[in-house]
């Protein structure tokens, strides 16, 4: 790398709001360049030399923005809008409500019968693409919707290590991703659950996590400090960190057993974890309620 190069790349660090725009939609975009139109309408196997530097020019001007922007964030920290969830969840195919086809399998090593939900996907080409394949096309796929035991997860080593979070790479946090996850795993449950209907049906068990409230939690117990929120809120949490299954998330009632979501946990008895929290609804603590939250309503508590 020549100085030149370097002086230019380090300016890069601190550009202005001119420079880089920080909601990460860059004026110019950071999509990858489309060299493929370069040679599309080449009638030889080699690109000309001509349309190797087109390509080569494309590619440079591509990795100097998104270094630039790289920069940028790894001295200011990523915005937090960037990371909002209906970023992703803006792009999973939507699933109908309505009659469904529903099939109890044995699929590649599982030991018992998992629920299978008959169902379609449609491909279609977008207009600019040339391609000799039939520009829409139909699918059959079995979709796994249940599942006879929860999946087992344990939390070890450092459960809530630092990490350099969102806001700055120089202002460290506690991670609680691992806490997020569970958060999502109900959140992903008590959806599928709304979507599917029927008989379906999401309960609180009575494992909980230990509460404090508005009190100091002992020293060696792993704590998660959720702030003041409504006395639902607080149930939830205690369900969703609780040791054991705190939740039962039932997609389907059959003579052999029920059915659970393929998001549902459960986690070893000898691993505690509390809550520590003010309640927006009461003076003093209430009795955990036994009405589980929506999807909607465990999303914002997530938020």
């Amino acid at each position: 790398m020549t100085s030149s190069h370097r002086c230019s790349f380090e300016s890069a660090k601190n550009p202005g709001i001119s420079e880089v725009d920080t909601s990460g939609r860059h004026p110019d975009g950071l999509c990858p360049p489309e060299l493929y139109r370069i040679v599309a309408d080449n009638d030889t196997l080699q690109p000309s030399n001509r349309q190797l530097h087109d390509a080569l020019t494309l590619s440079r001007e591509y990795w100097y923005r998104l270094s630039r922007t790289a920069c940028y964030v790894h001295g200011n920290g990523v915005n937090p809008e960037l990371a909002h969830p209906h970023h992703m969840l803006c792009k999973v195919p939507s699933m109908h409500g309505g009659p469904h086809t529903t099939h109890a399998l044995h699929i590649g090593a599982s030991p018992s019968r998992i629920l299978c939900l008959q169902a379609s996907v449609n491909w279609q080409l977008d207009e600019s693409t040339v391609c000799d394949r039939a520009r829409d096309r139909t699918d059959t796929v079995l979709l796994h919707i249940g599942t006879k035991a929860a999946v087992p997860y344990t939390l070890n080593g450092k459960d809530f290590s630092f990490w350099i979070g969102m806001e700055s790479e120089e202002v460290p946090g506690p991670n609680y991703l691992a806490v997020l996850t569970l958060g999502w795993c109900y959140v992903l449950s008590a959806r599928l659950l709304e979507i599917y209907g029927r008989n379906s049906a999401m309960r609180y068990t009575d494992f909980k996590a230990t509460a404090h409230y508005e009190s100091n939690p002992k020293p060696t117990m792993h704590t998660v400090d959720i702030g003041e929120v409504s006395d639902d809120t607080a149930s939830w949490w205690l369900s969703v960190l609780a040791s054991g299954e705190g939740w039962k998330a039932a997609i389907k009632q059959s003579d052999g057993g029920e059915y659970l979501t393929p998001w549902s946990v459960t986690r070893p008895s000898e691993q505690s974890l509390a809550i520590k929290w003010r309640s927006k609804d009461s003076t003093e603590a209430q009795a955990p309620s036994l009405t589980p939250l929506s999807s909607q309503k465990a999303f914002e508590a997530l938020s």
